[in-house]
């Protein structure tokens, strides 16, 4: 099906609702111009393959709500987005309690966004709604919601499994992706990403758990590998101070002195340069 909506061009795009209360959006082109677009969603749970990065994206919301989209010219855009009313999903799981459990449990939340890095399997359903877009029209309908069934029932368990262990699942990936690779995390956005998280879940689910912010964290632990550095090494202090992530000097001594007590070259002599 060739795109006849605006904001997408040169590809495919498939917009359609089914059985009132399903909705699929599935894209595969080129975004041709810069706008924000503004959609209006109705109080539901949304679900979203970027299929480019492998990555599956979340939202639920208790009261209608407005998403703005920014498109950006000549940006490839590939991915899938299926979109339930909670009723709707309500009354397909009406006599399974476990299911009714974890769907009132996202219900509850006013606002929810989860972020994770999604598995073969749910790439792979992906691949074939839009592969299914080229279908005859005959069969196209039931294959297309045949798969985005089968990606909201995927991304539900994860859900599942999140909300079961909402804090220590990803912080301790968080904990182990920061220590096995201290000196290359460039910004929060990058350590979320990686690890599956928003930025805002991440700051406060870090806090809750280590008693200390994200960026506090990184900042020790990159001075404790300096200082172990110095204390091993003959390495001067400017050297330290680039392990540390510090492109000054005086800035490296002042965040060490107020860490440890003392300045760097307490622990030895070493040159300043």
């Amino acid at each position: 099906m060739q795109n006849t909506r605006p904001g997408v061009a040169d590809g495919v795009c498939l917009c359609r609702e089914f059985s009132a209360g399903l909705l699929v959006h599935a894209i595969d082109g080129m975004e041709p111009e810069h706008q924000d677009v503004s959609i209006g969603k109705p109080p539901g749970l949304t679900i979203c393959i970027v299929l480019e990065s492998a990555r599956c994206i979340a939202l639920s919301s208790g009261t209608p709500y407005e998403l703005i989209r920014h498109f950006r010219q000549g940006r490839p855009l590939r991915k899938i987005i299926v979109a339930v009313e909670w009723d709707w999903l309500a009354q397909r799981h009406a006599n399974c309690s476990a299911s009714l459990q974890c769907i009132n449990a996202l219900r509850a939340q006013s606002t929810g966004y989860w972020e994770w890095p999604a598995s073969p399997q749910l790439v792979g359903l992906g691949e074939q709604l839009l592969a299914s877009t080229k279908a005859p029209p005959l069969i196209r309908h039931f294959q297309v919601e045949s798969r985005a069934l089968d990606i909201l029932s995927d991304a539900l368990l994860e859900l599942d499994q999140q909300q079961a262990q909402p804090v220590t699942r990803g912080i301790e990936r968080a904990h182990a992706y920061i220590e096995r690779n201290l000196q290359n995390i460039s910004s929060l956005e990058e350590l979320a990403r990686h690890v599956g998280m928003s930025v805002s879940s991440l700051q406060r689910q870090f806090k809750q758990t280590y008693r200390q912010t994200v960026v506090n964290y990184l900042r020790r632990r990159k001075l404790e590998m300096a200082r172990a550095a110095l204390s091993r090494e003959d390495m001067s202090i400017g050297e330290a101070a680039y392990i540390a992530g510090y492109s000054h000097t005086s800035n490296f001594v002042t965040a060490y002195k107020r860490q440890f007590g003392h300045t760097p070259g307490a622990v030895g002599q070493h040159p300043t340069a």
